[in-house]
């Protein structure tokens, strides 16, 4: 059973600021970064349960995955 999943504006805008971040340090493999996070991401379509709220949800008083 394939979901479907989608980013919130504000995960793309993380995903994106964590690039520049990377990016500074190592241009040559932020790209590389990006590309696999967005991979890793589209997976979920077909595996969501591999990444399942955290335990310290509780603690935050908000799933967190």
């Amino acid at each position: 059973m394939a979901y479907r999943v989608k980013l919130t504006a504000l995960a793309q805008a993380d995903a994106y600021q964590a690039f520049e971040y990377i990016r500074e340090d190592a241009p040559g493999r932020a790209q590389e970064w990006l590309n696999g996070l967005f991979q890793e991401i589209d997976t979920l379509e077909e595996m969501p349960r591999r990444c399942p709220v955290i335990a310290e949800a509780r603690d935050v008083g908000r799933e967190v995955w």
